[in-house]
């Protein structure tokens, strides 16, 4: 009984399977499923009910219904780019549910993280991931997974066959990178990260912090382990980053100059960041 409260059903299609594989998809299903059921964190929509329905082919996972537009829509609403601060705190609430899911036994990989994919809840103003429909357990020496996500917000390695917990925190940085310059990765999705041949965030929106800009060109790095170690170190810079845009512009910092002797003191323009 699911009482008056509305719930949303995902739909999910099959097709082109021989029977051996039918059989292997809606075991899949029903396994994953299940194990999707237990997952209980704020920005996972509760799942409520799961089935197959045969004679269609097709199958339905009932969660909870989330009325928040998504993130997309809101970077629409805000004309093409959103707040610093904004994608921040959001990107820091995203990290908390990545991390969270990675820590699963074996890690779920969620594989399609992408504006469309996380969802404002308008009653707690809360972060949601909310389509579950191709994230996988991952055990971490894994290979041969099947590649599916979106382009240019996929990493390189995803395409080889080959996902890990650092393949989210790329997907990740693929979204900060499209909330904050307006440029969508779909439009150019090689080549778009190879920083030695398309601008960096910062000649797309120089208004960016040099921070920010270095956050997003580590999130998106060609090779994993060139990333962040995972998806709580990202938060945690994240956290560390918003702290200090929430205080608003930092005034004159006093930094000493490599050549200054002891007593003197140099002032720094307010926009070197004293983290760096």
């Amino acid at each position: 009984n699911l009482g008056d409260a509305p719930r949303a059903v995902k739909e999910m299609v099959e097709s082109h399977l021989d029977p051996g594989q039918h059989e292997k998809a809606i075991g899949d299903f029903k396994r994953e499923s299940l194990l999707l059921t237990s997952l209980e964190h704020p920005s996972i929509p509760t799942i409520y009910d799961y089935f197959f329905d045969g004679q269609r082919g097709r199958y339905y996972l009932v969660m909870k219904y989330i009325d928040g537009g998504d993130l997309a829509a809101r970077q629409r609403a805000a004309g093409g780019l959103v707040d610093e601060k904004e994608v921040t705190e959001w990107a820091i609430q995203a990290c908390d549910v990545l991390d969270y899911i990675h820590s699963q036994t074996p890690p779920i990989i969620y594989r399609d993280l992408k504006p469309a994919n996380l969802m404002i809840d308008s009653r707690s103003s809360r972060v949601m991931l909310v389509d579950f429909g191709i994230a996988r357990f991952v055990a971490p020496s894994q290979k041969g997974v099947t590649a599916i996500g979106t382009m240019g917000y996929a990493p390189p390695e995803l395409f080889a066959g080959n996902v890990e917990p650092r393949s989210d925190i790329y997907s990740l940085g693929a979204t900060m990178f499209h909330l904050l310059t307006g440029k969508d990765p779909q439009d150019n999705p090689l080549l778009i990260f190879d920083f030695t041949k398309n601008p960096k965030p910062r000649q797309i929106i120089p208004q960016m912090t040099t921070r920010m800009e270095q956050i997003i060109c580590r999130a998106v790095e060609y090779k994993p382990e060139n990333r962040f170690s995972s998806a709580k170190a990202f938060g945690q810079e994240l956290d560390d980053h918003v702290r200090t845009l929430r205080l608003g512009t930092p005034g004159e910092q006093f930094i000493p100059a490599p050549d200054t002797q002891i007593g003197e003191t140099v002032i720094a323009p307010a926009n070197i960041c004293v983290h760096c």
